[in-house]
């Protein structure tokens, strides 16, 4: 009969000790392993950086500007005057053009913080183990619980447990467990 008792309390402190083992965040290596490179990419200096699809600024101007001046001494005014007004939709586009890059550097921003919300606000299992102290009789009682659940959307919450008492901890008994359900809702 104690070897009963014995080997279920045994089995109970070894399922105890395995979920507090899967338990997530635990080191599973040595710090020492684990090394990180803080150190800044190394980006070349010689490639001029350009947002989308843009001619940098300095050559536009300069190049243009040239070119206009070698053409006006040798063409006819129309074609300057057209040269001129491609010059002018050329620096429109440009402000487009940048004009559209905050715009998608806004929409990326905004679309990183809605994918962490939407992350949060989904559905996540839980596993709680509970340690019990009550008293009877002004005599302390121990005890332990485990409890199972489940958060649906961001806010509605439902578990199940059980809670034994180890108080005569050989003295097994359907009478020393408590059952328990819920349902809750976070805020």
């Amino acid at each position: 009969m104690w070897g009963k008792r014995l080997s279920m309390f045994f089995v109970v402190l070894l399922v105890a000790s395995f979920c507090v083992w899967a338990f997530p965040g635990r080191l599973t290596r040595s710090p020492d392993a684990l090394q990180v490179d803080t150190s800044d990419p190394v980006v070349p200096e010689e490639l001029p950086k350009t947002d989308s699809g843009m001619i940098p600024e300095t050559d536009l101007t300069e190049s243009s500007t040239a070119l206009l001046e070698e053409v006006a001494a040798e063409v006819d005014p129309e074609v300057v005057q057209d040269l001129e007004a491609i010059r002018d939709n050329l620096a429109a586009l440009e402000a487009v053009s940048l004009g559209k890059d905050a715009v998608i550097d806004t929409l990326a921003d905004e679309n990183a913080t809605l994918a962490v919300a939407a992350e949060e606000a989904g559905s996540k299992a839980f596993l709680m183990i509970d340690s019990i102290l009550g008293f009877e009789q002004g005599a302390p009682t121990y005890g332990v619980g485990l409890s199972l659940g489940v958060r649906l959307g961001d806010s509605l919450m439902i578990h199940a447990g059980a809670d034994y008492d180890l108080n005569r901890a050989l003295d097994f008994s359907l009478d020393r467990w408590t059952f328990r359900a819920g349902l809750g809702w976070m805020f």
